[in-house]
């Protein structure tokens, strides 16, 4: 590693070796502040002229001249400690929404029956969930992102009228907010409630489904991949898990959990093919494309045609 120091507040950094010794150097030149930038799941690190390119550091500060041994990690995204059943939310509306039971988690979020009547508990058939993270966590602050941009009601209900469909499988958001509780900050998102996946389905039934049940669920998708696509957006993490029935019509499929979702053309503008290590691998590995895994984003198609096949397979062992 070599550092060269080009004045009062910038340096000049050639990398070499692990985070232990690059800290090392950094604060046995007098460095107190060093400008980090996130780069993919947590990594650190400086740009050539030592330019922050995000503000936010999850490093301890250094005093001038002080060396350690090791530096703390970064936060990871985590599950969140639990809201007490029957705490109250509002969101940016200021709509009111009483939190039930925890019924399921993701990666980093739980997920509460929710119910808008405040003054009795949510009830085990309610239609409305709340995905609840820490503030600080990325999936949830994207998938609300998405439905902000690209999947509001009124835009889809015209979308289904130009094409002449009278069901379109993306779930309906009824709104967001954030709150504190014994000092923790969540993010809240409520939603639609929904029923089992496609791939409990399968489990369920000895890894069998009907040729027509594979048809119609190819179909459905695809329609949901024409909208979100025409609306800059890919899913990014197309599975079984993810395709999930109705909670009160079996026969309806959705395109759920919109966490990893990505907007590959803002504003038209579409993004450049750019292979990039550092944002490879992203999603769930059986599904995840070719393009995803050298870090350029995510192919929707390749990931439908896995998820076919995968049903299809299923169909033919009747």
């Amino acid at each position: 590693m070599s550092i060269e120091r080009k004045d009062n507040h910038t340096i000049s950094i050639t990398r070499a070796g692990g985070t232990k010794k690059w800290c090392r150097a950094l604060s046995e030149i007098g460095v107190t502040e060093p400008k980090l930038r996130e780069a993919g799941r947590g990594n650190r690190e400086c740009d050539s002229a030592g330019s922050p390119q995000n503000s936010q550091s999850n490093y301890p500060r250094m005093r001038a001249g002080e060396v350690r041994g090791s530096m703390a990690p970064p936060k990871k995204n985590v599950l969140p400690k639990p809201l007490p059943e029957g705490f109250i939310l509002t969101d940016t509306e200021k709509r009111k929404w009483r939190l039930g039971k925890i019924i399921g988690q993701g990666g980093f979020g739980l997920i509460y029956l929710a119910s808008r009547d405040v003054d009795r508990p949510a009830a085990a058939d309610t239609d409305f969930v709340i995905k609840l993270e820490y503030q600080e966590n990325g999936p949830l602050f994207l998938e609300l992102k998405f439905y902000q941009r690209a999947a509001k009601a009124e835009s889809m209900e015209k979308w289904m009228r130009s094409r002449k469909l009278d069901f379109l499988g993306i779930p309906t958001y009824w709104g967001s907010g954030l709150a504190e509780h014994n000092n923790l900050r969540y993010r809240f998102m409520a939603m639609d409630r929904l029923g089992t996946d496609l791939q409990k389905v399968c489990d369920r039934n000895a890894g069998r489904l009907k040729k027509a049940t594979v048809l119609q669920l190819g179909r459905g998708l695809v329609d949901v991949l024409e909208y979100i696509h025409e609306n800059e957006y890919v899913h990014a993490d197309i599975k079984a898990a993810n395709l999930m029935q109705s909670f009160r019509d079996p026969h309806k499929i959705y395109l759920a959990d919109y966490g990893l979702s990505c907007r590959y053309s803002p504003e038209g503008v579409h993004k450049e093919y750019k292979e990039n290590p550092k944002k490879g691998h992203n999603g769930t590995i059986e599904y995840t494309s070719l393009d995803a895994h050298k870090g350029t984003g995510h192919s929707s198609l390749l990931a439908m045609r896995r998820v076919i096949i995968q049903a299809e397979s299923s169909a033919f062992k009747e």
